[in-house]
């Protein structure tokens, strides 16, 4: 017996990661759109988030725009090791429109994932957003709930109550999707949404002359393709810095 599994371990290699691969493959692309500015405090941890998801066919597509902090070495670092990433080096700033609709412009995926340099997914966020997305051919976005982080990645929800309740937010039935954008603002988080590209391409990407207030205009032309879903998991980690007195690039990336 003992000579027959010997036998058996030379002849029938584990071949569990190319299965997987081959598996991963057969599923849709999707393009991670990832701006960056002078992040280099917390975009190696934004990154790594990214590239240990449990969906793997993503393209990644990183706008540095012009940073002048070590963002780029941070981002060189992980794309050496990394052939998914696809890096664009900016040379002039401008901000976040124009760094975002760069992106949008070379994703090449079936879906359009946002993440900030400095909030993170959870592991699974990807392979639920998609197998949703698969079913439900009639949504255009799909958001997850989140949880509020810190500096230090600690939850804090409770002393962020108004944002951890609002991204918490249950879904409405279709016909108060636009009222309540309308009266109550935008309450969806930006770094947990997930587009179906065919319909960005048909409402068309950001307006530059509308930053802070972008996703917003996004969202409200997206609802004329189809529905917006926010899916009850808190697979999103949306960073609010504690010192909020400066207002540095991580709340506008």
């Amino acid at each position: 017996l003992d000579y027959i599994r010997t036998i058996e371990q030379i002849s029938i290699p584990d071949n569990s990661n190319v299965m997987r691969k081959s598996y991963d493959q057969e599923k849709p692309l999707v393009s991670v759109i990832l701006p960056v500015y002078n992040g280099e405090k917390k975009v190696e941890e934004t990154l790594r988030s990214i590239t240990t998801q449990s969906y793997t066919n993503l393209e990644i597509i990183i706008v540095d725009d012009a940073s002048t902090d070590h963002s780029r070495e941070i981002i060189d670092k992980f794309a050496i090791n990394d052939r998914r990433i696809r890096k664009i080096y900016l040379t002039e700033n401008k901000n976040v429109c124009n760094a975002g609709n760069i992106a949008f412009l070379m994703a090449s995926g079936k879906y359009i994932v946002l993440i900030g340099h400095d909030d993170l997914w959870r592991k699974e966020k990807t392979d639920i957003q998609i197998d949703f997305m698969e079913k439900h051919e009639n949504v255009a976005v799909c958001f997850s709930s989140a949880d509020v982080i810190d500096e230090n990645r600690q939850i804090v929800n409770g002393r962020n109550k108004a944002l951890g309740k609002m991204f918490q937010r249950p879904n409405l039935p279709e016909e108060n999707y636009r009222r309540s954008l309308i009266l109550s603002g935008n309450f969806y988080c930006a770094p947990s949404a997930c587009i179906r590209r065919e319909m960005l391409e048909k409402c068309g990407y950001y307006r530059y002359g509308l930053v802070q207030l972008q996703d917003y205009d996004l969202w409200t032309r997206l609802m004329m393709k189809g529905l917006l879903y926010v899916l009850p998991q808190k697979l999103t980690l949306y960073r609010r810095f504690s010192d909020t007195s400066n207002l540095s690039s991580s709340d506008l990336y």
